[in-house]
């Protein structure tokens, strides 16, 4: 008898990397604490008194369980070719860099936290199951966040908003400090949306459509203009894509979605022209988009990307990752400033060949995230769709949720004749 055999009566150990999926009791903690980073993802900058976010706390929970199953996250990553170049464009930065320090290595940190972020996501991409959960567990998060935001301004009044550059959004609730950048109420809305426009349940469409009204008010008091502008170019896109989606029972009526349309707009505009802070908001709105259009007030990006466009025809093999911000700053003599645009940054950064490689990346996972859509109705698109517009205007490509995002769109669909193992973490009906 082999010693693999063991003796009558006794289960033949199995090790982890060969055990079958979901048949662990790894699995299942792997899933939770995905899940529980998901929910962490819409308060990115959940912090207590000052310590580090709960994502990165969860984030090393799973990167050690995840490695008792790594022969499966292999095998995804290898099936997501649009993940891969993302992650060599911006590695060939890291390269650059190493030939070049300028910057410190806090950013190269920063990066590698979101590669391993963005993988571990990936070892639960393919699975129906999981990444309907996920969808809702993001929800459910997001609306806790903008909701506690208008309680705040309720009680505080518009002052309860710290609007730093950016439009960062500090709210003190408490001993915790939740500090979120307008980038991530506005991938929330691109997600609640549609969602609201989609479901045939009564309630659930009247509570998504709450977090919606609440979400547009919250970004609206951010007062972000390349947020409102990027949800306006994703919302936008979602209303040419829809009509092509494939209609489940689940869904919505043409009439109930108009209905459900004209109630959100509503809801908004009652708060808007009803009430002190809302016209206060107003004014301020109308100000800072006439400065815009007009006076063409862009927050001196226009000076940054004169700046960045030079750096790169002197160097465009590219600068190295991270190194931007103070070349920028040696050449506008101190104004150390990043580009404001994610896409300049990483031509300057990684040359050429790096914004080549980044641009083909998108375009795969773009192209795989789309049939997701229209197969499935899932919406992990548009939020996607969303921050790539933003990312025009800030450097949204570093945010843990762009990440989340494209993991979650980044392989091919079930329909496509791809094996996936069935999802048995959903327990039956």
């Amino acid at each position: 008898m082999s010693a693999s055999a063991g003796t009558p009566g006794e289960t033949p150990y199995s090790h982890p990397w060969r055990t079958a999926r979901n048949r662990s009791l790894i699995d299942t903690l792997l899933h939770v604490v995905l899940g529980a980073m998901v929910f962490s993802l819409p308060l990115e900058g959940f912090v207590i008194e000052g310590g580090r976010t709960f994502t990165y706390y969860l984030s090393i929970l799973a990167l050690g369980l995840v490695f008792f199953r790594l022969p499966i996250l292999i095998r995804n990553l290898i099936r997501a070719p649009g993940m891969l170049l993302l992650a060599a464009a911006f590695g060939l930065g890291v390269f650059l860099y190493f030939i070049r320090p300028i910057g410190n290595t806090d950013s190269l940190k920063v990066l590698l936290q979101l590669l391993l972020m963005a993988a571990m996501f990936m070892y639960a991409a393919d699975l129906p199951d999981t990444r309907r959960r996920f969808l809702w567990i993001y929800w459910v998060a997001w609306t806790i966040f903008v909701t506690a935001s208008l309680v705040q301004v309720l009680i505080r009044g518009v002052d309860a908003f710290n609007v730093a550059a950016g439009g960062q959004i500090r709210i003190e609730l408490f001993n915790y400090s939740i500090a979120a950048h307008s980038g991530q109420v506005g991938a929330g809305l691109a997600l609640a949306i549609p969602l609201a426009l989609s479901t045939r349940s009564l309630k659930l469409r009247g509570l998504v459509a709450a977090s919606v009204v609440a979400g547009s008010l919250t970004l609206l008091f951010g007062g972000t203009r390349g947020a409102l502008l990027g949800l306006v170019a994703a919302m936008g896109t979602w209303f040419i894509i829809a009509p092509f989606a494939r209609q489940t029972n689940k869904t919505a009526s043409s009439r109930s979605k108009a209905i459900t349309f004209l109630i959100l707009l509503i809801g908004v505009f009652v708060v808007l022209t009803q009430t002190e802070i809302g016209s206060s908001l107003v004014e301020s709105m109308g100000l800072r988009l006439t400065q815009t259009v007009e006076e063409g007030d862009v927050a001196s990006r226009d000076v940054l990307y004169v700046a960045a466009v030079q750096i790169f025809a002197e160097n465009p093999m590219g600068v190295g990752y991270g190194n931007v911000m103070p070349l920028i700053g040696w050449k506008l003599r101190g104004t150390v400033l990043g580009t404001h645009n994610h896409y300049l940054q990483v031509l300057v950064e990684s040359g050429l060949g790096g914004a080549i490689l980044l641009f083909l990346g998108l375009a795969l996972i773009l192209r795989r995230g789309l049939r997701w859509y229209l197969l499935t109705q899932e919406n992990y698109f548009f939020p996607m769709i969303f921050l790539l517009f933003y990312a025009a205007t800030v450097d949204a490509l570093s945010y843990k949720i762009a990440w989340f995002f494209f993991a979650m769109n980044a392989l091919t669909p079930l329909s496509a004749g791809q094996h996936v193992e069935p999802d048995d973490t959903t327990p039956p009906a």
